[in-house]
């Protein structure tokens, strides 16, 4: 048999004279197996939950760039089914130069309705393409180009109000909402 053989006899012999060694050998080896198996199954439950949490945290988005958008366009783009949320945003880069002469580029973006949002009126700036503005529609013209620009200043521009009843209070809090809409770009 194979007990008999003088190697297992010694192996037998020194497990048996030595207990506190082989305990301590056979837990080593129970807690290293338990450890490749509590890796392997944490690895499998957090392949299958990191992906859902992802997804619920940062849920699947697009951007879209045009040169101009309509709000009709985006009235059409909230009708189609499965689209949680959608807004537009206007944007325009522009130039600015520090005191020591260096030049930066920044990029601004806008989003409609912010100001109001939170109570700060805006208008639109009278200006721009005149085309567009309710008292000039269907009068005769002469049109030269495409008016972007035109339309950029129409649409992207905008100021504040003001009358005289407007106090230091109203124009703090509306200082304060625009500041805080920066902080968030």
């Amino acid at each position: 048999m194979i007990i008999s053989s003088p190697r297992w006899r010694k192996v037998f012999h020194d497990f048996w004279s030595n207990k506190a060694r082989s305990l301590l050998v056979i837990l080593s080896i129970f807690i290293g197996v338990l450890s490749v198996g509590i890796t392997v199954s944490l690895y499998y439950l957090l392949d299958q939950d990191l992906a859902y949490s992802y997804q619920s945290i940062n849920p699947s988005h697009a951007q879209l760039y045009t040169s101009l958008y309509q709000p009709e366009q985006l009235n059409s783009l909230r009708r189609i089914e499965g689209l949680a949320d959608i807004d537009a945003r206007r944007s325009t880069e522009v130039q600015l130069k520090l005191p020591s002469g260096e030049w930066i580029a920044l990029q601004l973006t806008v989003v409609p309705d912010y100001l109001n949002q939170h109570l700060v009126e805006t208008r639109n700036l009278f200006g721009g393409n005149l085309l567009r503005q309710p008292a000039y529609l269907g009068i005769p013209h002469r049109k030269i180009g495409n008016l972007f620009n035109t339309d950029r200043i129409m649409n992207d521009t905008f100021f504040l109000g003001t009358f005289p009843g407007i106090g230091k209070p109203q124009i703090d809090y509306t200082m304060e909402i625009i500041d805080g809409f920066i902080k968030k770009l």
